[in-house]
């Protein structure tokens, strides 16, 4: 879509090694609107983290941008030189990565901390960008006096909401959030994810969010991008995503999680391991570990095609049922048309 804030087409990422360039990040695709919150779920390893490092430049070896574009508000990321960068990163998009609030200088104060990347980007003095951090803090939820305070005297919590508040400093369009919460109770995490709502409800930016925990995704993203070995196999609206799931590495995910407001099923996961990526299996890369797969899933590797509903999925099963949509959605229109 034209108006699309960020666009990934086709990006492929490699990691050299001595035993040569491993694919990781295999021709990946999405898109991410003003505003809108999109989740990247996925094994560990499957990419997820290696896409917005991609994104905003900042892999680090062996990890290499080997395909694909990427483009922020019409500007090609890929392209852009060291002062084209320094403008884009935190003053446009920003990135809170894994583990962060464990990140933070120890032997400066929190406001030290903060008043370096707006004294830096916006050529403020330093009591002026000390009033800001103070501003930032309590945004988030923590008494500004506390600019004054180090690392260690901070709860986790309040660390992580320390590295939230950094990543808002410059009034970017977009954050990616690597795994913000991982590290914290689940009271604390359902404090920062309605805090993180909030923010994105009065400051308007647009989130890509990782996490392994479904749930949380379901209630936070408006649309969830599934990866699996390196390729983007489902993208649908998080609603639509969770009443049903079109691919079945979906699905076992799914699955996988406890629900806590319906009956006690057990839970069922995914069987087997990721693949291999030296050697990941010919055609689709997870039909070894899907219980729906036949011949054609083992020889011909699956697209990533649009669905009715704006839903993307890679598997050869949803041909079938997307047809079917189609036919039922055709005999509604019918049927509202006919006297």
């Amino acid at each position: 879509m034209s108006d699309a804030l960020l666009t990934v087409e086709d990006l492929c990422v490699d990691y050299v090694t001595e035993r040569g360039w491993l694919r990781v990040v295999d021709k990946v695709s999405f898109e991410v609107q003003p505003g809108e919150i999109m989740g990247l779920a996925g094994e560990s390893g499957s990419g997820k983290s290696t896409i917005i490092q991609a994104i905003l430049r900042v892999l680090k070896a062996p990890g290499v941008i080997t395909g694909g574009t990427v483009r922020f508000d019409g500007k090609d990321v890929l392209a852009l030189d060291k002062r084209g960068l320094r403008g884009l990163r935190w003053c446009d998009i920003s990135l809170v990565c894994q583990s962060a609030m464990n990140a933070l200088n120890p032997v400066i104060t929190i406001g030290e901390q903060l008043g370096d990347a707006i004294e830096a980007h916006e050529g403020v003095r330093r009591s002026q960008a000390l009033v800001r951090a103070r501003e930032l803090l309590e945004l988030v939820g923590i008494e500004g006096s506390r600019v004054h305070a180090y690392a260690h005297e901070l709860s986790g919590g309040m660390r992580q909401r320390v590295v939230i508040a950094m990543a808002l400093a410059l009034r970017p369009r977009l954050v990616l959030m690597d795994e913000p919460t991982t590290a914290l109770d689940v009271v604390v995490q359902k404090e920062i994810l309605q805090q993180i709502i909030r923010l994105r409800r009065e400051l308007g930016f647009a989130v890509i969010f990782i996490t392994h925990d479904l749930s949380l995704m379901f209630e936070l993203c408006t649309h969830v991008g599934v990866l699996y070995a390196g390729r983007l196999v489902e993208h649908a609206p998080s609603q639509a995503l969770f009443e049903r799931p079109m691919h079945p590495y979906t699905l076992g995910l799914m699955r996988s999680f406890p629900d806590l407001h319906g009956e006690g099923d057990d839970l069922v996961g995914v069987p087997g391991n990721p693949p291999d990526l030296w050697k990941p299996p010919k055609g689709c890369r997870f039909h070894p570990r899907c219980p729906q797969a036949f011949a054609d899933c083992s020889t011909r590797a699956p697209q990533l095609r649009a669905l009715v509903g704006h839903r993307h999925a890679a598997c050869h099963l949803v041909d079938q049922v997307d047809q079917l949509d189609q036919l039922d959605q055709l005999d509604q229109v019918d049927q509202e048309e006919s006297p």
